[in-house]
């Protein structure tokens, strides 16, 4: 997805992503080095499938304690 930087405000950085320059304000500590006003940027995505079953096995365990609990 492409952003540009719209304009900077103190520590944050105020993005506009797509075509549709949906606002998105981020700290600058997440973005790269060098980054200004006007700079593009290319965010990608991604699905860790792995970690996602793991953090769903912990909240399936948590919901069945609390339900044993409240019997």
């Amino acid at each position: 997805m492409r952003a540009v930087v719209d304009r900077m405000e103190g520590d944050t950085a105020v993005l506009l992503l797509g075509e549709e320059e949906i606002q998105l304000d981020l700290p600058l500590k997440y973005l790269p080095d060098g980054v200004e006003e006007s700079t593009i940027l290319y965010l990608r995505f991604e699905i860790d499938h792995e970690e996602t079953s793991r953090t769903l096995e912990t909240m399936q365990k948590r919901i069945d304690r609390l339900k044993r609990k409240s019997r």
